[in-house]
């Protein structure tokens, strides 16, 4: 059964909380080459890659993933080859940036 397909409600609802997430993620996207820290030119299918790939990692997570407990790890070094960004840039503690993704410490 497939809730979302049968319920036009819950189907809409979810679509607008999707289209507010892959905003949020696109402003990321945009103020990174904006800031000249991504290399990339087309932040929105770049967000739409990212939001199935963390849904992605969330399902693994919950079906099977072996107590892997690095998907941040897995999820920001898959980002920074997408976006063009310096290699551990996007990891805690990694290449120091111009301040655009906060670090753990700010």
């Amino acid at each position: 059964m497939d809730p979302g397909r049968r319920n036009e409600a819950l189907a809409a609802c979810v679509r607008e909380q999707m289209d507010a997430w892959q905003a949020v993620v696109q402003r990321v996207v945009e103020a990174g080459i904006d800031a000249g820290e991504f290399d990339t030119f087309d932040a929105p299918s770049v967000a739409w890659q990212i939001l199935g790939m963390v849904d992605g990692l969330n399902a693994q997570a919950l079906v099977r993933w072996d107590g892997v407990s690095d998907r941040g790890t897995h999820l920001a070094r898959a980002v920074e080859g997408m976006v063009g960004a310096a290699r551990g840039s996007l990891l805690p503690g990694g290449v120091q940036h111009t301040g655009m993704i906060p670090s753990p410490d700010s």
